[in-house]
C-alpha cells in the first residue's frame, strides 16, 4: 500500500502541473471526454481506492462506478485511453491485496 501510496503522488504532482499548463497556457488546450473502463480489482476496498484514486488525481473525475466498470471523466480527450488508466488499475489493485473468500 505505501509503495502505491507514493506512486499515486508522483502521479498527482505530475497531472497538477499538466493541467496549470494547459489552463494558464497560450492555447487553454482543453478537450474533455468521457472513457468507460474496466477495472481488474475485484474486492470493494480495490474499486474504491482505483475509483477515488482517479478523481483525486487533477484533471479526472470518476463519474461512475458499477461492477468492474468505472466511468471517468477527464480534462483532455488524449489522456483519456483506456491505456492511461492501466497502471494505476494495477496499482490499487495490488495495494488492495487479493481477494478473500466468504465464509
Amino acid at each position: 500500500m505505501l509503495v502505491y501510496l507514493g506512486w499515486l503522488i508522483v502521479e498527482i504532482v505530475k497531472s497538477n502541473i499538466a493541467v496549470i499548463a494547459r489552463v494558464l497556457g497560450p492555447r487553454h488546450a482543453i478537450d474533455p471526454a468521457v472513457v468507460r473502463l474496466r477495472t481488474s480489482a475485484r474486492t470493494d476496498l480495490g474499486k474504491a481506492l482505483f475509483a477515488n484514486s482517479i478523481t483525486l488525481t487533477p484533471g479526472t473525475v470518476t463519474v461512475d462506478v458499477q461492477g468492474d466498470k468505472v466511468m471517468v471523466h477527464a480534462l483532455v480527450r488524449e489522456k483519456a485511453s483506456v491505456a492511461s488508466f492501466e497502471p494505476m488499475d494495477r496499482g490499487a489493485t495490488a495495494a488492495a491485496g487479493p481477494a478473500r473468500r466468504k465464509g
